[in-house]
């Protein structure tokens, strides 16, 4: 059984991530247009275009025969697009590249409702790509990020479990002027996939800016979803209190013809692992200052 929401909860961002075959037709001509009208009809309002192109470094033999990399890379000529469409307050964000999908939430009410978006996503996007339907799956992921900042008066050990708040100075035998152990991480195997829940502790400096994407989910400026903060957060991390990030990504491979239902069933399925995963990181206090529904 799922447990409860909180009326303050530190999720800031969700994302579900798709991958499968590529999809045959997915440059052919008026397709985007197609899929950016069928979009609008569930609330996805603006569209932008990314230009990829792969960068390759070539492995050649040196005098004595030896394999290293050349000294430049080498472009791939073929350009790859994908395309990002938005919702009209920047809180939701749909990715289709020709081998994959990602829907990005930063106003998580619910897992029913940010799967019932899912749904409705992968039903335009299958309208105009029949061709997804003959192809197959082959990795369903899901990845929570919670911004673990404390009230006025606690320090984030009120609120993450001693054996996952990172807190222990390392001793060192080399010259250094300070030290911190600022993550804990495990790697469990599931029947689900691979589940990573990841702690990572900051202390701002005075003038540093705080971080708390990770660089593999930053987005441009014209596509970056706005983060909705509680109450508490602007006025506690300016005065640099220590926060957390409290990551929780589960990774699925799997291989199998695409299909909505078992897609969504899978989803639901690995819900019941990743939420248990937050809960056993919280403390009771952490419960009483998020209000739990």
């Amino acid at each position: 059984m799922v447990s409860k929401g909180y009326q303050h909860a530190p999720l800031f961002m969700t994302l579900v991530d798709v991958r499968f075959s590529e999809i045959p037709d997915f440059y052919e001509s008026g397709k985007l247009v197609k899929l950016e009208a069928s979009f609008r009809g569930i609330g996805f309002v603006e569209k932008v275009i990314e230009k990829q192109q792969e960068i390759n470094f070539e492995l050649k033999p040196d005098s004595e025969g030896n394999m290293v990399h050349s000294a430049k890379p080498v472009a791939n000529q073929s350009e790859k697009q994908r395309w990002i469409f938005l919702n009209l307050e920047k809180t939701l964000s749909v990715f289709v590249a020709q081998d994959g999908l990602s829907v990005k939430c930063t106003k998580y009410t619910c897992h029913h409702d940010f799967v019932k978006i899912i749904t409705q996503v992968i039903s335009k996007l299958t309208e105009v790509f029949p061709s997804l339907l003959q192809g197959i799956t082959s990795r369903v992921g899901t990845r929570y990020l919670n911004l673990i900042v404390p009230v006025e008066g606690k320090n984030v050990s009120h609120y993450l479990k001693g054996e996952w708040l990172p807190n222990n100075s390392i001793p060192t035998e080399i010259d250094v002027e300070s030290g911190v152990h600022n993550r804990l991480m495990m790697n469990y195997k599931t029947k689900y996939g691979n589940l990573r829940v990841e702690s990572n502790k900051f202390t701002p400096e005075l003038d540093a800016n705080i971080s708390i994407i990770p660089n593999e989910l930053m987005d441009s400026q014209e596509t970056a979803l706005l983060i909705l903060e509680l109450p508490w957060w602007d006025s506690q991390l300016a005065k640099k209190e220590s926060y957390v990030v409290l990551d929780i990504d589960l990774s699925n491979p799997v291989r199998e013809m695409f299909n909505t239902e078992n897609i969504i069933n899978l989803l639901n399925k690995m819900r019941t692992l990743t939420r248990p995963a937050f809960d056993m990181c919280i403390t009771d206090a952490a419960k009483q200052d998020w209000i739990e529904l």
